[in-house]
């Protein structure tokens, strides 16, 4: 008996707050040792996932997944305690001014017995994020 799914995620925006030091020492075109406290705000976007999953048989599924990135809207500030002009000023906005990106995964499943099953797939994933905090369909 075949059974078909279909599944939806959505990934409200969220933001990332880093408090540290940031030390700059150079000696070109004059030398300059700064030191400040900084704080790093990063904004990452909607996401929204649309699935569907085939099962022709009991030993077989095929799974497809899409999910839409609004990379757009991503936004990054940079704020230093001491501003110094041309070495560490406040600074926001989108750095490598992003745009919204697809990601699309196919898989496929075949049970072996009651123990074992196979699995493989592919992905296609133009996301600019970190592999890290990466979330797929």
């Amino acid at each position: 008996m075949s059974h078909l799914w279909l599944f939806g995620k959505f990934y409200l925006p969220f933001t990332f707050k880093k408090t540290g030091e940031t030390t700059i020492d150079q000696t070109v075109p004059v030398a300059l040792t700064a030191t400040s406290d900084t704080t790093v705000k990063e904004s990452y976007p909607l996401r929204v996932g649309l699935g569907c999953a085939y099962r022709p048989d009991e030993k077989n599924l095929v799974a497809l997944g899409i999910t839409w990135l609004n990379w757009s809207a991503y936004n990054q500030e940079i704020d230093y305690a001491t501003e110094i002009a041309g070495v560490l000023e406040d600074w926001s906005g989108n750095p490598n001014d992003w745009h919204d990106t697809f990601v699309v995964s196919l898989g496929y499943e075949r049970s072996i017995n009651s123990r074992w099953t196979f699995r493989c797939g592919i992905c296609y994933d133009e996301t600019p994020d970190p592999e890290s905090s990466r979330t797929l369909v």
